[in-house]
């Protein structure tokens, strides 16, 4: 299991948070998806289903369309309660490159290359949690709200401390790359480097990528 600690300074005083994150694959290597299209219902905006049969999808679908299932487990142990999201943010690579960022966007807007689906266990619903972390107010599973300091607005989120991390111990994922990094011919191994982020209010009370607490990053080839 990876083990950050961060030193955080406030108000003259030291306040020392110790996270754990670990992110595991069950396979690191992958095809482009083969199985029926993903799409969102109507009703739910950001709710994938199986275009064919317009029906939810299951686990069991996305496995044999060649998504990756991935188990992300997360611990806390420090003092005090936390308010935060749990998101994942996608990067391409060719070869054994360094990772180039991947904006996040809609498949509409941009025709992404991957997406992490999430399936909230309170309705059943899958959520593609590089646009809608998990414990926003679409990809639900949040348990408090923090006031907008731009606009007043409550902003849902996860409310984490001793007692109640167990919540969020495991979490499963379906990683599914839709298609396949390209950018020069000389390039033979392609991929996706996916990370997996605690991530914590900015200075508005958002979330915006701005306050990583703790992240675990991995990389998967895509033939």
């Amino acid at each position: 299991m990876l083990v950050i600690t961060l030193g955080l300074a406030a108000c003259g005083s030291n306040l020392w948070i110790s996270p754990m994150l670990s992110f595991n694959l069950d396979e690191d290597t992958t095809t482009v998806w083969s199985g029926d299209t993903l799409h969102r219902f109507e009703t739910g905006n950001f709710v994938f289903g199986n275009a064919a049969t317009n029906e939810a999808i299951t686990e069991q679908a996305l496995l044999d369309g060649g998504a990756i299932q991935a188990t992300v487990n997360f611990a806390y142990e420090g003092d005090g309660t936390h308010y935060i999201r749990f998101a994942a943010f996608t990067y391409i690579y060719f070869d054994h490159g360094r990772p180039i960022q991947m904006p996040q966007a809609t498949m509409a807007e941009r025709g992404q290359g991957v997406i992490v689906l999430w399936r909230n266990p309170a309705n059943n619903n899958w959520f593609n949690i590089r646009q809608n972390p998990i414990g926003s107010n679409i990809a639900t599973g949040s348990t408090a709200e923090v006031e907008s300091l731009r606009t007043g607005n409550p902003n849902p989120v996860i409310r984490i401390d001793r007692n109640t991390t167990s919540n969020f111990s495991t979490i499963e994922l379906f990683i599914i790359p839709i298609s396949r990094p390209t950018r020069d011919t000389a390039f033979t191994r392609p991929g996706y480097v996916i990370n997996f982020a605690v991530e914590t209010p900015d200075f508005d009370n958002h979330f915006h990528g701005f306050e990583i607490l703790a992240s675990s990053k991995t990389a998967i080839v895509v033939d």
